[in-house]
């Protein structure tokens, strides 16, 4: 069995991450992952029980496995976000399959079945797109996905500050005549969700609570992750779940990346230097130069399998 995660490191010193991993067992968490849950009916309508359901990740090649009730009912709870292959098999019908089911951060996603009578050799594979409105939940809200999160502009890269691509975001900075500083965790609370203040908003990494009273502002972040570390995150405005219930604002969920079955990796330096920058007009008509300007921000990020050992049969402990 393999396991993945991918860390990325970017002007983060290892004192941070170390106390951080320590923290994270010692904090609640809300459920971050998403599920598949959906009905097993025949061609007329019947519930089909005992029908074996079969969701396999297209990124990793790991399998989870279910069966529907007496109803036909089903659900695959945990899954992390990533593209799925979701499979229906009873005796006396044909295997359905449902080629590429796309799951993001905290989505519930209803797949339903209705299955031709045949053979279990005999397979109906059916393909289309991922339905822009969920039915299973009330949830609203919107997801940035790592696409975008890779490939808009970041001043700070700080991916949180995507937030303000959702709809109903409002950047409300108290001081515009100062500046704010995206790259580290001030500012999170000048972000009005629908309407509430940011200070009531709500900051979730992989289900645990990241956000701090360091200013007395409870929408401060306490750690604020490199886009390349980040795989995407939701926005939810309102009627989220019950475990979201701690907030009068909005909550934001992001998820870290998860590796793949192959080694990958970056090293970067984004740099922002005086000599690429043009002169403003005011200093130009004064004869002014340019305000010198020189920022680094390297960073490397790496992920692999992590290959678990597998006891054999017959295998002896070594004598001490």
């Amino acid at each position: 069995m393999k396991r993945h995660r991918v860390w990325s490191a970017s002007c983060l010193g290892p004192a941070l991450l170390v106390s951080f991993a320590f923290l994270l067992p010692l904090a609640s968490a809300q459920e971050f992952r998403g599920s598949i849950t959906g009905t097993v009916t025949d061609q007329q309508g019947a519930a089909i029980a005992s029908a074996g359901i079969e969701a396999r990740s297209l990124d990793t090649n790991t399998i989870q496995k279910t069966t529907t009730n007496a109803s036909g009912l089903y659900v695959i709870p945990y899954l992390s976000g990533g593209r799925y292959s979701v499979s229906a098999s009873a005796a006396g019908f044909k295997q359905d399959v449902r080629s590429s089911v796309e799951l993001r951060v905290g989505d519930r996603m209803q797949t339903d079945f209705s299955m031709q009578v045949g053979v279990t050799s005999e397979k109906v594979t059916v393909t289309g797109e991922t339905p822009l409105l969920s039915t299973s939940d009330a949830t609203e809200g919107q997801v940035i996905d790592s696409k975008t999160i890779g490939e808009m502009p970041l001043l700070g890269r700080n991916p949180v500050m995507l937030t303000l691509l959702s709809t109903g975001i409002l950047w409300a900075n108290p001081q515009p005549s100062g500046s704010e500083r995206p790259w580290d965790n001030n500012g999170m609370e000048n972000f009005n969700i629908n309407g509430s203040q940011g200070l009531t908003n709500q900051f979730l990494l992989d289900g645990i609570p990241n956000t701090n009273v360091e200013n007395t502002g409870p929408a401060n972040l306490s750690l604020v992750l490199s886009p390349d570390a980040t795989s995407e995150f939701k926005v939810q405005t309102n009627s989220y779940d019950a475990e979201y219930g701690r907030t009068g604002g909005g909550t934001v969920s992001i998820t870290l990346k998860s590796g793949t079955n192959a080694l990958h990796g970056a090293a970067y330096d984004y740099e922002r230097n005086t000599i690429f920058n043009a002169n403003i007009f005011q200093n130009n008509a004064g004869n002014i130069p340019r305000a010198p300007l020189h920022w680094h921000q390297p960073g490397i990020e790496v992920d692999a399998p992590i290959i678990l050992p597998i006891s054999t049969t017959g295998a002896t402990r070594p004598s001490s």
